[in-house]
């Protein structure tokens, strides 16, 4: 018996396009060199097809027209990385290799601290100057360092500014296990760095049609709801916006794993859609209703997409939810593994380099693991007792342990730490945590026309953060909650990833 992806196309496709984009990095192939191979298979494939269709022996035909369609979307994955890093440098690239003292003109995009409490920005940069040279008026982005730690309030968040620094290139690391710095500005499209000496000028973005403008106005609202401390964790859980927190802070929600309330993903994407997928039937009493309830689930996606910054996981999760939203306002059959395969396409289409981005990397994983393993989890469950309310709150439960469980080669790789007491503090926290979130949602339009009485009504919301924050202190106090963790190699993926996937065939006897 053979297994089949027939019934999810987009994952199938997705998967072998990924697997070519990660073989790509490893094989050193000219543009060229991975176009000839593309058009050669492509060539092939099409011949083959027509060959098929006159052959006599179906099945073995059928076959070899598997395998030339497997090599021919691996080698799409190949081309496309080998495309993608071929681009020619940037022409600005040159200004790193001068010593000059340059004036750099843009508006700050993202804004957090060093290590040792000093500002680091990205700049997004609209004009250039030096005396001498003709100004440079292509925008492009630069990773900005200031040594000064009063330059904090200058350098915040959706600012204007003007700048004086110099402009160099990341080193490459020097040693083969080295974090490479360079690769990760560079798949985020910096490839300068400023040192910055001097700001002339700091204002607020006033520009009423940049996503800058509303992302800091929409923070600014965030912040009149809440009181104290609380205003930087709200900014972070509901809106992605970790600058303001305490490398501390953030170790603590990580060690209680609850890290990923900070990182908008598809959970906060649900909490959001959760309302208005119920109110969807009442728009199919109306001629076009259907279509009047997607473009609303349009709109709110992209204004929520936008404010948050169009994060990999939120671009991700928004992406699913449109196709899920057409399949709920158009009455459509819709299956989550293909929806998930297609959001993947999608996004390394548009750029490979999101596969090696650990945002992507969590988010697409954890929700691959959620729609294989838990209908297998459920399965474990006695037949008497599986449709039950408490077998409910046991699948609630299970959610966290699985994706705790199965992502744990990646946390141990990137964060060298993993949480005991994670899927404890979800089944806690999320059910609050839901209900602070749509709360805060409701009274940021309200403060729109009420300020005072939004802040008031929203102190349930106060309340639960408030909750949240003692409940990570005094959980990472006690040894139990996490662990120092390592892989002992790269294969270690692999056969962690073949032991999910014995988890999620116990309950299909033809994968078993």
């Amino acid at each position: 018996m053979t297994i089949s992806m027939a019934p999810w196309p987009a994952l199938r496709i997705a998967v072998l396009f990924a697997l070519g984009i990660w073989a790509g990095t490893i094989v050193d192939l000219s543009f060229w060199a991975a176009f000839i191979g593309m058009l050669c298979l492509l060539i092939s494939t099409l011949l083959y097809e027509l060959y098929a269709n006159h052959a006599v022996k179906k099945q073995r035909t059928k076959s070899g027209g598997h395998l030339l369609y497997i090599c021919l979307l691996f080698s799409i994955g190949i081309f496309w990385i080998t495309a993608h890093e071929s681009r020619p440098a940037p022409q600005y690239l040159d200004l790193g290799k001068s010593d000059h003292e340059f004036e750099l003109h843009g508006t700050v995009t993202e804004s957090t601290l060093t290590q040792s409490g000093n500002p680091r920005i990205t700049l997004e940069v609209d004009s250039l100057s030096f005396q001498g040279y003709p100004t440079w008026r292509k925008p492009f982005k630069v990773e900005a360092f200031s040594s000064d730690s009063s330059d904090i309030e200058q350098l915040a968040f959706g600012r204007d500014v003007t700048v004086k620094a110099e402009l160099n290139r990341v080193d490459q690391p020097r040693n083969p296990h080295q974090f490479n710095y360079r690769r990760f500005l560079e798949q985020r499209g910096i490839f300068l760095v400023a040192n910055i000496s001097e700001i002339p000028q700091s204002v607020p973005v006033a520009d009423r049609f940049s996503w800058i403008y509303w992302q800091s106005e929409t923070r600014k609202v965030l912040s009149g709801l809440f009181s104290g401390d609380r205003k930087t964790l709200a900014k972070a859980v509901i809106l992605g916006d970790r600058s303001g927190l305490e490398r501390d802070r953030q170790t603590a929600f990580s060690r209680a794993g609850l890290a990923h309330l900070m990182a908008v993903s598809g959970m906060h994407v649900g909490f959001l859609m959760a309302p208005i997928w119920f109110l969807v039937p009442l728009f199919w009493r109306f001629r076009f209703g259907g279509q009047a309830a997607f473009l609303f689930c349009m709109m709110i996606l992209t204004a929520y997409a936008g404010v948050t910054g169009f994060a990999v996981s939120v671009v991700r999760a928004s992406v699913m939810a449109v196709l899920l939203m057409y399949a709920r306002c158009f009455q459509k059959q819709s299956d989550g593994l293909n929806l998930l395969g297609a959001a993947a396409l999608i996004m390394l289409i548009i750029n490979p380099a999101y596969l090696f981005d650990v945002g992507f990397q969590l988010s697409f994983g954890a929700v691959l693991i959620i729609l294989t393993t838990l209908p297998a989890s459920r399965q474990i469950l006695p037949v008497n007792w599986r449709y039950t309310k408490s077998a409910k709150v046991y699948q609630f439960v299970m959610v966290s342990v699985l994706v705790q469980t199965g992502l744990y080669p990646i946390l141990a790789h990137y964060f060298n730490e993993f949480s005991l007491i994670g899927p404890l503090s979800n089944t806690i926290a999320v059910p609050f945590v839901q209900g602070m979130f749509t709360l805060t949602m409701v009274n940021m339009g309200l403060a729109v026309f009420s300020p005072g009485w939004a802040a008031v009504l929203n102190t349930p919301s106060d309340a639960v953060l408030s909750g949240l924050d003692r409940w990570v202190e005094y959980i990472t106090r006690q040894d139990f909650s996490w662990i120092e963790a390592g892989i002992p190699g790269m294969w270690f993926f692999l056969l962690w990833g073949v032991g999910i996937a014995v988890f999620a065939s116990v309950h299909k006897p033809a994968l078993r």
